[in-house]
């Protein structure tokens, strides 16, 4: 394999003075049939000893983050630094390790003619040329192993993710509410769960169709995801249900953004073939309470659902621990309205 480095540009600021450098490390080949994870014994031939040992500590894992801490911490004795970021080309996860400083020196790194993402690497005072070279040199030890973190990320983003509408799916949600449960205990916070169901959505499939129920489904999980933050746990766990898990939220907050989905969603028409569809939801709401695991919060929202359903449908209801549910318009422990019995309703 013959690896190059090609200086496509370069900045210099003045106040604060910093140089920045944007090569490209590039290889010429054309991608191989299967992946290649460990460096061949051709790359081998074209690449410094210190670039080969430093892929070889890397290897030891595939999670991003760590694979960069691995590589700052390798670099620190030889190229000093204050800290380093790396961004993905179209991913939201952008790593940030250390602080950023006045100078920085950065590099777009290709494999394959595939971009894989920008690395900067940041400190308090100017990178010397021999320093740069050592830097450029490490770069190439680290190629490899951040392909593979990202390709290990990349499949288990995918394996949660519900192919339909592009947001989690139920072992996403599984493995949310563990971790949000177990945050908002350590940190005193506020939990809130929605549970979002399409109204009708049966009789949708069989006067319409099912591939006009599946845009009834992606209409609906846009009016969702458009009035929840980027924080939030937005995933699909049945036909027509969406779950959002609403962290640092109480059950006042969480009742009026769930009245606010809902009205979103009524006044969306839904165009099919020519026809317009008209959609509702119902949402039940609850919060987490001291004595809750993932199952007691889950099955009280999903009460309150039920509630929603019987009221008429179109209407948000949040589950109280005594297994009622009610609408909110003075804070939840100062209403009640009894709920007798619990089964899904479409």
């Amino acid at each position: 394999m013959n690896t190059s480095l090609d200086f496509v540009g370069r900045m210099t600021q003045e106040m604060p003075p910093a140089v920045v450098f944007f090569p490209s490390i590039v290889n010429q080949e054309p991608p191989p049939a299967a992946p290649v994870f460990p460096p061949t014994e051709e790359d081998s031939q074209a690449t410094s000893l210190p670039a080969l040992r430093i892929s070889g500590v890397l290897q030891t894992s595939l999670e991003l983050a760590q694979v960069l801490r691995l590589f700052s911490a390798e670099l620190a004795s030889l190229v000093p630094h204050e800290g380093l970021s790396f961004c993905p080309p179209n991913k939201g996860d952008h790593v940030v390790l250390g602080q950023r400083a006045s100078h920085s020196v950065g590099y777009c790194i290709t494999l394959y003619r595939q971009t894989i993402g920008t690395l900067l690497v940041y400190r308090d005072r100017r990178f010397g040329k021999e320093e740069v070279e050592t830097l450029e040199e490490l770069l190439r030890g680290l190629v490899y192993p951040l392909r593979n973190a990202i390709l290990y990320q990349d499949a288990i983003a995918a394996a949660l993710r519900d192919p339909l509408t592009g947001i989690g799916n139920r072992a996403a949600l599984d493995l949310g509410l563990e971790r949000e449960i177990k945050l908002a205990r350590r940190n005193q916070i506020p939990l809130s769960l929605l549970i979002v169901d399409a109204d009708r959505f049966k009789r949708v499939n069989d006067t319409y169709g099912h591939a006009a129920g599946d845009c009834v489904l992606r209409a609906m999980v846009h009016c969702v995801t458009s009035c929840t933050r980027g924080t939030d746990l937005v995933a699909r766990f049945g036909g027509e249900e969406v779950a959002v898990l609403l962290n640092n939220t109480d059950a006042t907050g969480a009742y009026h953004l769930a009245d606010r989905i809902r009205m979103t969603v009524e006044s969306t028409q839904v165009r099919y073939e020519g026809k317009n569809i008209q959609v509702t939801v119902s949402i039940g709401v609850a919060d987490l309470q001291s004595e809750d695991d993932a199952h007691r919060l889950f099955c009280r929202a999903d009460t309150a659902l039920y509630w929603a359903k019987e009221a008429g449908r179109n209407r948000v209801r949040y589950g109280t621990l005594a297994g009622n549910a009610v609408a909110i318009e003075t804070p939840p422990d100062e209403t009640t309205t009894a709920l007798q019995g619990h089964r899904h309703v479409n």
